[in-house]
């Protein structure tokens, strides 16, 4: 089963910011918002809130991760890489907490959905998604760290460990929040666009046309500015090195 998923998760890996948006607009276009859930609209509203606050969290949980440790996050053109094993901080918790993060990100965006199939459908396929490509990731770091990494993995599991409190985790170490935001700045405009495009995908059809329309290009508009302002930013530091 590994040596399947290891080709399939350096395609995913690579291919990974066109095939996620895709996927995720063709699960929501797939059925219409849930406006109930069982018949009951305090469910589905109690869903929305959930899925609010597993965005939330996977965003903390993403920040928390680069906030301690920087961690290149493209590989080396476009495939996995990396030049040192990464054990401290949230990584001692878990061997992918960033993808632990996503995870919640992404069920958090299916929730406020709130179709079934789509809750379901969704996570179950960003759950086998991202164990394709972490075992394309495992191949290259027991390739590149052989023993180091062994242990690493008999001491860490690959989703989460209960085993060590988070003072633990982070004792010795320094949260740089300056980092952490201005790496993350990007994942949190598109959650913000996610959840209000999920908002007015649901809401939608009760507005006036052009009301909709409006804020539709709006919520565009705001991530181009987003990707436009990262963009710039790397340009800068590219001409001060």
């Amino acid at each position: 089963m590994t040596s399947l998923l290891e080709p399939l998760g350096a395609i995913l890996f690579r291919w990974r910011n066109i095939i996620f948006p895709v996927l995720v607009i063709l699960l929501y276009a797939s059925m219409r918002p849930a406006v109930t859930i069982f018949g009951s609209a305090w469910l589905e509203g109690a869903a929305d809130v959930l899925g609010l606050v597993l965005i939330v969290l996977g965003l903390l949980i993403r920040m928390s991760v680069i906030g301690y440790i920087y961690v290149p996050r493209d590989g080396d053109n476009k495939t996995a890489h990396a030049n040192e094993l990464f054990t401290g901080g949230m990584f001692a918790l878990s061997r992918n907490p960033l993808y632990v993060g996503n995870l919640c990100l992404y069920t958090g965006v299916f929730l406020l959905h709130g179709a079934l199939f789509v809750l379901i459908g969704g996570v179950a396929l960003f759950w086998l998604i991202y164990q394709a490509i972490i075992a394309n990731e495992e191949r290259f770091l027991r390739g590149k760290f052989g023993t180091d990494y062994a242990a690493y993995c008999a001491r860490v599991p690959r989703w989460l460990s209960t085993r060590l409190p988070f003072a633990e985790v982070r004792k010795n170490m320094r949260f740089d929040a300056g980092q952490a935001i201005k790496t993350e700045y990007n994942v949190i405009s598109q959650a913000i666009l996610i959840v209000a495009l999920s908002v007015w995908y649901e809401a939608a059809t009760s507005w006036p046309p052009l009301v909709s329309w409006v804020l539709l290009a709006g919520l565009v508009g705001f991530v181009a500015l987003m990707k436009w302002i990262k963009a710039n930013d790397r340009a800068n530091g590219a001409n001060l090195t």
